[in-house]
Order: C-alpha cells, then structure tokens, then sequence
C-alpha cells in the first residue's frame, strides 16, 4: 500500500479518511482510539511526535501530518478526479483560504469548547475558556453558513475536499457541548447532506461510526 492512513474515529483525520477513499487511491489505515492506546501512547507517539491525527506515512516512510496538507497531497496525486481546483486558480486560492479558516480559527473554538482543560486549569477558569469558544463558535458557524448560502457545493457547484474538510465541522457542531453555540443552519446542512449523500463519503461515516463508541 503506497499510503497508510493514521486515525481517530470522528476526528478531523475524518476528512482525509473520505479524501482517500475519493481518490480511488490504495491505502490501509491504523485506529488510534482510547481504546486501543491512543494518540498519547509511547506507539503512536513514535509514529507521529506532535501525538495528533491525522498522519499519512508514504511508500518511502515519510510521514505528513495535518490536515490541511494531507488533503491537497491526496488530490494532487489523481489530478483527474479534479478533488481540488487547479493551481493558479481564484477557486484554487479560495480552497486554501477555506481550510486556512477552518484550521486556524474554527478548529482552535471548537477545542475550547471541547477541550478547556488544554488551556486553563480549575473549574472557573475551564468554564471561562469554555463560554469565550461558544462565542467564537456563534460568529464563525455563522460566517460558514453565510459563505455556502445558495452554493452547491463550498466552492460552487463542484464537489471538492473542502467539502470533506467540512463534514468535519458539520459534524462536530452536532455535539452536546457545541451546541448551544451554533445558529440554525439550512445551508450548511443542505450541502452536507448532498455530500454525505456521496458514496464515498457514506461509506467512510459508515466505517468510523462502527468503531466511534470509545471516544
């Protein structure tokens, strides 16, 4: 297998999951769940040091990691399946300015919703960090609603690995503790629903719901 693909269930390593199984490319893949050692443990942390999925390691052994990057290197290596626009391109720029939003300001909200205790310690201060990224979740959730209203797709009418990016989120914004954050939705959920629709898709939220129980 040219590819193997290290992952989380319902992590953000879900959207290079789909990202593969889209591109028609061989690949097999290792689960790093809480029930078999996580992405904490001494194994995986050999695999990957920074202890975070997703992780693609090549043919030759070489280990790329975030999501981001590993989406566009999945989609530059069939070119003829068009799962990123081309380079050079306005909708080329506007993919990368979409997963640079989602990385570095929806993914850090949604963590301190999730996750306080990675940036204070003691109940107060937790519930501090916790309300500050429900905030930041109402204005950015409304941002992705905005941007897709009257869109196929989040780049227009074509499916594309920001769409793949975005199950991500679509998703996690369905979270108990997310969700006294997030506004009504139609066009977020109306484009979600065309894209997990795809069989690809599907077939991946199939596969990670089966083993999700232990996250």
């Amino acid at each position: 297998m040219p590819f193997t693909l290290f992952y989380s269930p319902g992590a953000c390593s879900l959207s290079c999951h789909i990202a593969l199984e889209e591109s028609g490319l061989p690949y097999e893949r290792r689960r790093f769940g809480s029930t078999d050692g996580g992405t904490e443990s001494a194994e995986y942390r050999a695999i990957n040091p920074r202890g975070r999925v997703p992780a693609l390691r090549l043919e030759d052994g070489t280990l790329l990691t975030e999501a981001a990057a590993i989406l566009g290197f999945i989609a530059e290596q069939v070119p003829d399946k068009k799962l990123m626009p081309a380079h050079g391109t306005l909708d080329y720029a506007r993919a990368r300015e979409w997963m640079g939003f989602l990385a570095s300001s929806v993914h850090p909200a949604i963590r301190s919703v999730f996750r306080p205790d990675k940036y204070a310690e003691g109940d107060a201060a937790k519930e501090e960090v916790r309300a500050r990224g429900r905030r930041w979740l109402a204005t950015y959730y409304s941002d992705i609603e905005g941007r897709l209203t009257g869109q196929q797709y989040a780049l227009g009418d074509a499916f594309s690995l920001v769409d793949a990016y975005l199950v991500v989120f679509h998703k996690w914004s369905a979270r108990p503790l997310a969700q006294p954050a997030i506004p009504p939705m139609p066009a977020f959920d109306a484009v979600m629903s065309r894209v997990c629709a795809r069989p690809a898709v599907a077939k991946i939220l199939d596969f990670e719901a089966a083993g999700a129980k232990d996250r």
